[in-house]
């Protein structure tokens, strides 16, 4: 892969404050802080309480009934002829493997949910990254404005003069007080660009974020030159692809779990009912047992083929989910092929942008020497400066997007969680 020299060299020319917030610092923060984060956590938990409530449903269930007779005839709210209590335990001991597939249906659940938060973390970290690079484009784009406002600056002194000793027209002067405006004008909207960046890592970071705290994040995550290999790191690091994976399995409890129903259940029972004043005063002739013991079967079928046709709808469910894995996949393939190609392609552009970053510089020293020697016009030389400053900025949009691209890269191969606590 391209040496990370290419864009360090030149990022490096930003002044960086002392103790400065780099990337991995920002990233940190928006995943301790985000609110996404927060309630996919939550989701989380839940998920383990429905584990833990599927698993309860191996148990035995336990019921109580309490029924009466009429009313006596004395009173409307006169005493019972009849007040029976019964309190009963079931316990299931086959269900075609209903149970079964509940609990693996919970299991399957709070495995995609544990993915689905992984993904909202890495998706969180790519928006940081985003947000980073658009901050870092226009404090580059900012200082090489700058740059060019303090010449155009000189540039218009240096006509004033020219014109006052009479060897310059009025027309030059209004021609560079023009180009200063347009300076100003552009200037003050990348410095608008710069704020939006820096509003919008405060929202993801949850803190205030001044330009004077951010700092180049430097040396970038290293890179293997095989295509290959990073494909291969980033199907088996994806909670896109994982999470997929576990729908599937979601999707085969399912199919199990409606196919069950086309079976009964067996269960055991055991029962106890309590009489009470009718009960008690009861002839010995009465000899019904307080207390019973049975097995049962208890069908489960729908209202007409529903069963069927619910069995049906889940096989389906299962092969969608089976058709989704794939298409995960090819959306990583086809993203990290994407990113490999634009980090190759901006390893090959910076040498080439810096190089004309330079020679534009040189043009526009020797234009200026020109100019005051008579050889080039003022025209020649106003746009050999507006020339100079957009050299600079088209290097400046060039190494932020070899930054982005680089961390991005980086997060879908390597993982949120290694890139984190790799030491730089």
């Amino acid at each position: 892969m391209i040496q990370n020299k290419l864009i360090i060299i030149g990022l490096l020319l930003v002044v960086q404050p002392v103790q400065a917030i780099d990337l991995k610092q920002l990233i940190a923060l928006s995943l301790q802080s985000h609110p996404s984060i927060a309630s996919q956590q939550l989701t989380v938990k839940s998920g383990e309480a429905d584990v833990n409530s599927a698993n309860w449903q191996f148990y035995p269930t336990p019921n109580l009934q309490v029924s009466t007779g009429s009313f006596s005839d004395r009173s409307v709210f006169g005493d019972f002829d009849e007040v029976k209590a019964t309190v009963s335990l079931e316990q299931p001991l086959w269900t075609g493997g209903r149970l079964t597939g509940g609990l693996d249906k919970a299991n399957s659940a709070l495995n995609e949910e544990r993915e689905r938060l992984r993904q909202t973390q890495r998706a969180l970290a790519f928006r940081v990254v985003q947000s980073y690079g658009d901050w870092l484009s226009a404090s580059l784009r900012m200082k090489g404005w700058e740059e060019s406002l303090a010449t155009h600056f000189r540039l218009k002194s240096s006509v004033g003069r020219r014109l006052v000793e009479g060897v310059a027209s009025k027309s030059d002067q209004l021609l560079a007080n023009s180009r200063l405006q347009s300076v100003i004008a552009d200037l003050a909207a990348v410095r608008a660009q710069e704020q939006v960046a820096l509003s919008t890592l405060s929202q993801l970071v949850g803190e205030k974020m001044m330009s004077q705290q951010m700092g180049i994040s430097l040396p970038l995550p290293s890179q293997t030159d095989n295509l290959e290999q990073m494909m291969e790191q980033a199907l088996a690091l994806s909670p896109d692809v994982q999470q997929a994976l576990d729908l599937v399995d979601v999707a085969k409890a399912d199919l199990v779990i409606q196919e069950s129903e086309r079976w009964p259940d067996l269960f055991f029972r055991a029962e106890h009912q309590f009489g009470t004043r009718q009960a008690l005063q009861s002839s010995q002739s009465d000899t019904r047992p307080d207390t019973r013991v049975s097995v049962g079967l208890r069908t489960k079928f729908g209202a007409g083929l529903s069963t069927f046709s619910g069995a049906n709808a889940s096989r389906l469910a299962f092969q969608a989910s089976l058709a989704a894995v794939d298409t995960q996949r090819r959306a990583i393939n086809e993203r990290v092929q994407g990113d490999y190609y634009l980090v190759a392609s901006f390893g090959s552009q910076l040498p080439a942008l810096r190089s004309a970053a330079s020679t534009t510089e040189a043009v526009f020293n020797s234009y200026h020497r020109q100019y005051l020697a008579g050889r080039k016009t003022w025209f020649d030389l106003l746009n050999s400066a507006r020339d100079l400053v957009q050299s600079k900025i088209q290097l400046a949009d060039a190494e932020a997007a070899y930054l982005v691209v680089n961390w991005r890269l980086a997060i879908l191969t390597q993982g949120l969680e290694q890139l984190m606590e790799t030491k730089d």
